[in-house]
């Protein structure tokens, strides 16, 4: 369960950062790839 946790948190922080940075206008989903 430790590893589906791990997914769950980075899919999270994923998704935060993803509107986060639709929200102030830069492209940070560029960075993470």
């Amino acid at each position: 369960w430790y590893w589906h946790f791990v997914d769950v948190v980075w899919l999270f922080l994923f998704i935060c950062i993803y509107i986060w940075g639709n929200e102030i206008g830069t492209d940070l989903t560029h960075l993470v790839k």
